[in-house]
C-alpha cells in the first residue's frame, strides 16, 4: 500500500503532492525542515480503529519500520523496525506507539516500542 504526503502553502492553500510514501500513522519534521521521520503500521486501517483482535492477526513484523523521508531529495528509507506491536496491553496503546521524533541536534532519531515486552525509548544515529 503506498500513501502520499502532500504539502500545502498556508498563503494560497495550494497543495502539491511531495512524494509517494508508505503508510504512516504520522510523521514529523526535523528541526531544519530537511527530513520527516514516519512510523510505519502493518495495517492499511488507521491504528486507531483496530481492534486487539485485528492487531493481533496482523502479520508480523509487517512494515512496522521507522522510515526517513530526505524532502529536497523526496526519497524514503528503512531507518530501523521499531516492531511494535500497537496493542493496548501496558494499559494504553499509546504507550507503545511508536511516536519517532528527531532528537534536538538533529543526529538521531528516538522512538517507543514494547517489542522487547515492555515499552522502551530506543534511539537510532543519523
Amino acid at each position: 500500500m503506498t500513501e502520499n504526503i502532500r504539502m500545502m502553502d498556508p498563503e494560497t492553500l495550494q497543495e502539491e503532492i511531495l512524494m509517494p510514501c508508505s503508510p504512516y500513522a504520522h510523521f514529523i519534521c526535523d528541526h531544519k525542515q530537511e527530513y520527516m521521520v514516519g512510523d510505519a503500521q502493518t495495517s492499511d486501517k488507521p491504528i486507531h480503529l483496530l481492534s486487539d483482535e485485528d492487531l493481533m492477526a496482523a502479520e508480523i513484523p509487517g512494515n512496522n519500520f521507522i522510515y526517513l523521508v530526505d524532502i529536497k531529495k523526496r526519497e524514503e528509507k528503512k531507518l530501523a523496525w521499531h516492531g511494535t506491536s500497537w496493542l493496548d496491553r501496558h494499559g494504553n496503546p499509546q504507550d507503545c506507539h511508536p511516536h519517532p521524533c528527531f532528537t534536538e541536534d538533529n543526529k538521531s532519531v528516538i522512538f517507543v516500542s514494547d517489542r522487547e515486552g515492555m515499552p522502551c525509548i530506543y534511539q537510532v544515529a543519523l
